[in-house]
């Protein structure tokens, strides 16, 4: 299998969340922008693994719980979530916003875990969401912990898109932000990669690994319990941190 299969094998099972129904081998096609042909043998090997069964003959496809068995037996084995799925609840339970913990992979925050809010209106995103480094704020807290020939260089590497009229657009700028924050004791993403997004962050080690760990929300509510949210993430990093 290549690079390329490995990539339309994750598109395949990611058009069914989009559809959220069994489609036909046409429809799978052309959700994940696939040749016929090349999509039935695609369809074909992952079917024979026991990841999609078909409602009748010929069609239409749907995954079997093969993948949420196997998923759930990774999830409960996560190295990083076993030390700190505790923790985050209790964050996520205590300031009833988003929490996220994420950490840089290349020139990108990922997104390990996320537990969203339970309001109405709430910051959502999936875990495994990939994030620009340059306007995130777990991407700006892992930054502050590594030496600072390597984040000059990664700083270099970033391409500074444009989100909204408070992106940071340099690296020059993002140094000072970081520093500034560290200064702080907090690093922040207001209205920097969505109009309406406020959120803080803190880094934290796990495993020997750095990993940031985030509370985000609409820019306002962020705003008007900054304090406290700050307050509760630096209780939950403190008991997380090093272990």
């Amino acid at each position: 299998m290549d690079v390329k299969t490995a990539g339309r094998t994750l598109d395949l099972f990611e058009a069914f969340t989009r559809l959220r129904r069994p489609a036909s081998l046409s429809e799978l096609a052309a959700a994940i922008g696939m040749p016929l042909s090349s999509c039935s043998n695609l369809v074909r090997t992952i079917q024979a693994r026991g990841y999609l069964y078909m409602l009748r003959d010929r069609g239409p496809f749907y995954p079997t719980a093969r993948l949420l068995e196997v998923s759930r037996i990774i999830a409960a084995n996560d190295p990083i979530l076993l030390r700190v799925a505790e923790h985050l609840a209790a964050l996520n339970e205590a300031c009833d916003e988003t929490v996220v913990i994420g950490t840089i992979r290349g020139k990108e925050v990922v997104y390990i875990d996320v537990l969203e809010s339970r309001q109405a209106i709430r910051y959502s995103i999936r875990p495994g969401s990939m994030r620009p480094v340059h306007a995130n704020s777990i991407g700006k807290a892992v930054l502050s912990r590594m030496d600072a020939a390597t984040r000059a260089a990664l700083l270099k590497k970033l391409s500074y898109k444009k989100f909204t009229p408070k992106t940071i657009l340099s690296a020059e700028e993002l140094e000072a932000d970081i520093r500034s924050s560290m200064r702080r004791g907090w690093f922040s993403n207001t209205r920097e990669s969505v109009d309406d997004l406020g959120a803080v962050a803190l880094p934290v080690t796990i495993n020997g690994g750095t990993f940031g760990i985030s509370i985000a929300g609409p820019a306002a509510r962020m705003h008007a319990a900054i304090d406290d949210h700050v307050a509760a993430l630096k209780r939950t990093c403190a008991k997380i941190d090093g272990t």
